[in-house]
């Protein structure tokens, strides 16, 4: 399984759906697991949970059975100095444009960081449990004293 940051993760999410053509121009979202797991310096590596495309005569929601049966369940995330994230960041959206934007002879598309809401909270606390899913929590070991002998 490969990992795609969210240029290519985005294409080929739209490269899925049944007609591609309908989402040349459109807004994406896509709602993370909390904790995500840095991977380098400004790279996070997301478990996704939800995706909407909406362009003007479409939308598009994919949910977590088919995010797993398309293999679509991890998403690479790049940090700058607008869009932060940290390995306690709750869920959150990523939300952005498929506007292809060009830096140095790469392609990129824009996008940033929401938290989820409190009211958002309530759905996705719905949505694990249409769904099954386990929310994640962060392992903490147990201490033990030093003992000196």
């Amino acid at each position: 399984m490969e990992h795609y940051k969210v240029y290519d993760y985005i294409n080929n999410v739209i490269s899925l759906a049944d007609k591609p053509e309908d989402f040349n121009k459109c807004n994406f979202a896509i709602l993370c697991e909390k904790y995500p797991i840095q991977t380098n310096r400004n790279n996070y590596l997301a478990k996704v949970i939800y995706i909407s495309l909406q362009s003007e005569n479409s939308t598009w929601r994919i949910y977590p059975d088919k995010i797993k049966e398309f293999e679509i369940e991890h998403i690479i995330l790049s940090t700058n100095s607008r869009r932060r994230l940290n390995y306690k960041t709750g869920e959150f959206f990523v939300n952005g444009s498929n506007e292809t934007q060009q830096y140095k002879e790469n392609e990129f598309y824009n996008y940033s960081f929401e938290l989820a809401s409190n009211k958002t909270k309530k759905l996705i606390n719905q949505l694990r449990e249409k769904y099954n899913l386990t929310t994640p929590e962060l392992f903490i070991g147990q201490h033990q004293e030093l003992v000196l002998e």
